[in-house]
């Protein structure tokens, strides 16, 4: 998990191959991009490390230890490196893209030991903002009512902006992790929630959501406090019954997703809003 959180030179999948290839892998590229981005040649003889590419099988990368003539400017080497604070386009975008998933973001006002929490909605509960969801459903014809909120996110008030970006993360993570049931005005809603994964104990729940803050949260530059977080969960004389269902690859998945909401704006596209049903209706 360290090695993926401070390797973002790639999605944390391809991270994660690169570690079980070569785990004292630092700095990777395509052999062109070495060429062209960084006036390195690859050194004869070198072995390759295989990745996942999109729309395609697999691709091919270097370490850096298989470079002569390399030069890396820090912008390369730490993209995503924000000094421990939090980015408010990332915020931002975050928010739009839960917008477009029916989740609506709040600072409510609570306890100093409690940081945030997601919840399904009834229908009829919140309506979304219309702000919020205009970067996604623009395409709206006019007077459609604008949807309900299918879920809710609350955060705490007090905390500073790199605190409320970390929690939105792991809250965020719960929903990408299939933790929460669908509530029925959601159904249909075309959506990237997985669906539901029932009967997981708290302690895989938990220790899922943190794992995908912890990874996210890193490769934007930023501390957290996942280790204090996560130690009541591993307390001496837990049973390995109690992380039964852990799946290790959804996290990578959801943390991939949540890396690209916090810096892409979602696409634009005609979208029906929900209309809210009541409770029990087919």
């Amino acid at each position: 998990m360290g090695f993926l959180r401070t390797f973002p030179t790639e999605k944390p999948y391809n991270a994660y191959l690169i570690r079980v290839q070569r785990p004292e892998a630092s700095f990777t590229a395509t052999a062109s991009r070495w060429t062209q981005s960084y006036r390195g040649i690859v050194r004869a003889g070198s072995r390759p490390m295989v990745v996942l590419r999109p729309f395609g099988p697999v691709g091919f990368v270097y370490d850096i230890l298989d470079i002569d003539g390399h030069w890396i400017p820090e912008a390369a080497w730490r993209p995503f490196h924000a000094t421990g604070s939090a980015s408010p386009r990332a915020y931002r975008l975050l928010i739009e893209h839960a917008a477009t998933e029916l989740v609506s973001v709040e600072r409510v006002t609570t306890p100093p030991t409690e940081a945030g929490l997601i919840r399904p909605l009834a229908p009829g509960r919140v309506k979304m903002p219309s702000q919020t969801l205009q970067p996604d459903l623009s395409g709206l014809v006019p007077r459609t009512p604008t949807p309900w909120a299918a879920y809710t996110v609350e955060i705490n008030a007090a905390f500073d902006d790199a605190t409320a970006l970390t929690t939105l993360l792991h809250e965020l993570a719960h929903l990408l992790l299939g933790h929460l049931e669908r509530p029925p005005h959601h159904e249909g809603h075309r959506s990237a929630v997985p669906p539901h994964r029932p009967g997981l104990s708290h302690g895989v729940v938990e220790l899922e959501a943190e794992s995908v803050a912890f990874l996210s949260a890193g490769r934007l530059g930023l501390e957290d406090r996942s280790a204090q977080y996560l130690a009541p969960f591993f307390q001496e004389g837990v049973s390995g019954r109690e992380f039964r269902g852990l799946n290790f690859d959804a996290v990578l998945r959801a943390a991939t997703r949540l890396e690209t909401w916090c810096q892409v704006p979602p696409r634009r596209r005609r979208a029906k809003a929900a209309v809210a049903p009541e409770w029990g209706t087919p």
